[in-house]
């Protein structure tokens, strides 16, 4: 019964911030958010590839290695501090985000929302904003980034590594640079 009114008591605080957490994400994010989902990051993607082939002609495709198991607490509330300033809603997010002893709970709401946002502050918005990547779309921890040529997608290649390593995530070894 606790627990059931725990998950209530997120829904609620979820419903109240999303929006702001929202607005703080990369436009080229997708996953748990209203209105950008797979088919809004898919026809961002078809729209570019019409619009700007040469710069769209190699992607680079990675995935983050255990996603909400890697993410470090510590990291996660500097963000959410960042972002709200209110003490009690800052402790109860804290509730819920050390709900376990490391990483993200998958069965809470808030964790790909979360996850969304610490991927975008550390990667999307450098990605973005540091190094000027146009073509750079995320559906949570899955990253696709588009280059017109394999140099340049493999300089973004070892930018996302070292973003990654940045807040202690990896890349799975699966990831990938090849021609559309």
């Amino acid at each position: 019964c606790k627990r059931r009114v725990e998950a209530i008591g997120l829904h609620a605080i979820m419903r109240v911030i999303e929006a702001k957490v929202h607005n703080r994400l990369v436009k080229t994010t997708a996953a748990s958010i209203k209105g950008r989902g797979m088919h809004y990051l898919l026809k961002k993607i078809q729209h570019d590839i019409e619009n700007d082939p040469d710069g769209m002609r190699f992607a680079y495709k990675y995935d983050f290695r255990k996603c909400y198991e890697s993410i470090d607490q510590d990291i996660m509330m500097w963000c959410l501090r960042r972002m709200f300033k209110d003490h009690k809603l800052l402790t109860m997010l804290e509730r819920f985000v050390r709900a376990l002893p490391k990483g993200l709970s998958i069965g809470f709401r808030s964790s790909q929302g979360f996850a969304n946002m610490l991927i975008s502050m550390f990667v999307g918005h450098y990605m973005k904003d540091q190094l000027g990547r146009k073509h750079a779309y995320w559906y949570c921890d899955d990253g696709d980034d588009h280059s017109s040529n394999k140099k340049e997608a493999w300089v973004v290649r070892d930018a996302t590594h070292e973003r990654a390593s940045v807040i202690g995530m990896t890349i799975k070894p699966n990831e990938r640079v090849f021609p559309i």
